[in-house]
This record gives structure tokens, C-alpha cells and sequence, in this order.
């Protein structure tokens, strides 16, 4: 009624053992080379961390206030974005960043253009002789002119007077 039982198959690779110790050994060695390979990767992105900052570092300090009005718009471009309503789409957020700063970039550009011509040397003189040539010279000049003459003839009278008292001190 009982039935032998069936005699167990061995797997094929049981007996191989030395096949599993080449697969280990492989599979060692190719752990071995992503770990070179990662290492050498960090290495290059640490060298290339270091060389961006000592950049960066330098371009800071050749143009102070190119980097400040830079990080300022960055800021201004992150700020924008982040209180913008939350219905709009980040590219929404974004296109209108970029007009908000588009615009008062412009604006700034007019403002210093305008401060820079309004504080040239030769728009003054400019001015100044725009000033002076429409200027009545009679109106202007002629009440100085007659104030200084008043003042001439009195010295001349003065003069005159005393001329006088001298004469008739050394005739009397």
C-alpha cells in the first residue's frame, strides 16, 4: 500500500560548489569596482565643490555689487514665488515673477539713466545757459547798475567836497 518514496533529485549546482565561488568572487570583485568607481565620482565632485567656491569666492569679491543686486533679484524672484496665490501653477508663478522683475528692472534702468544725466556736468552748464539766456539783462542787471553809480556819484561828491575843504583851508 505504501509506496516507496521517490529518491530526492539533487539540484544541479549542489555538487558545483566551486561554481558559487567564482560567482562570489565576482560579484566581490565587481563590488570592488563600483566602489573604486564611487570614490573616484566623489573625489571629482569634491575637487569641483572646492574649485566653485574659491569662484564664486572670487567673483564675489572682484563685483561686490553685481553679486548683491544678483542675490537680491534671486531673492526677490524666490519671494515672488513663494507668496504668490497657491491656485496658480508654478509656471504662471514663475511668468509673472519674471515681468514683475522685468519691469522694475526697467524702471531702475530709467532711474539711473535719468539721476545719471541729471547730475552731468554738461546738463548743468546746460541749464545754467538756458537759464542765462532767458534772462532779461535790463531787468536783471541795470538795478545793480544804478546802485553802483548812485554810489560813485556819491563818492564823487564826497570827493569833491573834500577837495574843496582843503582848497579852502590852504587859501584861508
Amino acid at each position: 500500500m505504501f509506496a516507496a518514496p521517490a529518491p530526492l533529485q539533487k539540484p544541479p549546482f549542489s555538487d558545483d560548489s566551486t561554481e558559487i565561488e567564482k560567482i562570489r568572487a565576482q560579484i566581490a570583485a565587481l563590488a570592488g569596482d563600483v566602489t573604486r568607481i564611487v570614490e573616484d565620482r566623489a573625489r571629482q565632485a569634491k575637487r569641483l565643490a572646492e574649485d566653485t567656491t574659491v569662484a564664486t569666492r572670487e567673483q564675489i569679491e572682484e563685483y561686490p555689487l553685481a553679486t548683491m543686486a544678483g542675490a537680491f533679484a534671486a531673492g526677490a524672484l524666490i519671494g515672488v514665488l513663494l507668496t504668490e496665490k497657491r491656485s496658480e501653477t508654478p509656471r504662471s508663478r514663475f511668468d509673472s515673477a519674471r515681468d514683475e522683475l522685468t519691469s522694475y528692472a526697467s524702471d531702475l534702468k530709467r532711474s539711473l539713466a535719468r539721476t545719471a544725466r541729471d547730475y552731468s556736468m554738461s546738463d548743468r552748464l546746460e541749464g545754467l545757459a538756458s537759464a542765462l539766456s532767458k534772462t532779461d539783462a535790463k531787468e536783471t542787471i541795470m538795478p545793480v547798475f544804478d546802485r553802483v553809480v548812485g554810489w560813485l556819484g556819491q563818492a564823487t561828491d564826497s570827493a569833491k567836497a573834500s577837495a574843496q575843504a582843503v582848497a579852502a583851508k590852504v587859501s584861508g
